[in-house]
């Protein structure tokens, strides 16, 4: 397994760089490698960690930055560690990938907090897409305004595109949009 690399995060580093920072969380080192490539094309600072808790002891709840969080990882697994950090009150969004295939695995992650969920394999821009919405929804309230651009978004790539990738999107839109709904009442 790969050593993680230690570096010192201070508020506001992102900030200084001028890149959104992502943290990746996967024990297969292989997926890490990957979105780390992939996510600095993309232009983010990335850095990834093979368990939650060897994130939890090396970033601290303050610290600004997406978090992209497998689900199903030895010792504290991804469920427990969103429970975590929503139970911290850190505003940090987190975006849930699995590739359990298990039915409700989407909607169980947006009911606990998190901002999405993709299942392995997924495509780059529908990621790169949650990272930028999530980034760009600081606030509870900014979700409806999220999910409405989401359906704009499908909408459009749908009809003026024919996207087939996207003929599914209209129960998972529907779903984050039930769950954005409970969240702000």
């Amino acid at each position: 397994m790969k050593t993680e690399k230690l570096r010192l995060f201070k508020e506001g580093d992102e900030a200084l760089t001028g890149k959104k920072q992502i943290f990746v969380v996967d024990d297969d080192a292989s997926v890490c490698r990957a979105l780390a490539v992939l996510l600095a094309t993309y232009g983010f600072s990335v850095d990834t960690f093979s368990s939650s808790d060897v994130f939890f002891n090396i970033v601290s709840d303050s610290t600004p930055g997406c978090l992209i969080l497998d689900i199903h990882m030895p010792g504290l697994d991804g469920w427990c560690a969103l429970e975590r950090i929503i139970k911290s009150g850190s505003k940090r969004p987190v975006i849930i990938i699995s590739a359990d295939k298990k039915s409700g695995n989407h909607e169980r992650a947006l009911k606990a907090g998190a901002v999405g969920y993709l299942q392995k394999p997924f495509n780059d821009q529908a990621l790169v897409g949650l990272i930028n919405i999530a980034g760009n929804a600081k606030k509870e309230d900014d979700m409806r305004k999220v999910y409405l651009m989401i359906l704009a978004t499908a909408f459009l790539m749908t009809s003026i595109l024919g996207c087939n990738a996207l003929r599914g999107a209209g129960e998972d839109i529907s779903n984050a949009g039930g769950h954005i709904q409970n969240v702000g009442n």
